[in-house]
């Protein structure tokens, strides 16, 4: 019994971990982008609202991702909104510009 209180507890604390809709999205390069079929690109609209939508109302409150932005006009055709945001480099406090 007490296996079973602590495998609860375990699942309890992991499942109160901060979701960002980053780790439930799925990005796509324009190249990728062109082999899916018309059926395939709503599928996928359909789940990134699906996501985006289940995120937001568990109460994550975050500016709205220009992917959700492009996919809710309906607009079918790629987009780099649908590509990965690049990640922002931070310069280090001591390194030099030219390394």
């Amino acid at each position: 019994m007490g296996e079973e209180i602590a495998r609860t507890t375990d699942w309890t604390a992991r499942s109160q971990v901060s979701v960002k809709f980053k780790d439930v999205a799925v990005y796509f390069k324009k190249e990728e982008w062109n082999h899916l079929t018309p059926s395939q690109k709503e599928l996928y609209r359909d789940v990134m609202l699906e996501n985006y939508r289940n995120v937001v109302s568990v109460g994550v409150l975050f500016t709205k991702p220009a992917m959700i932005v492009h996919l809710e006009q309906g607009d079918m055709t790629w987009s780099s909104a649908l590509q990965r945001p690049k990640k922002k480099r931070s310069r280090s406090c001591c390194s030099h510009p030219d390394e």
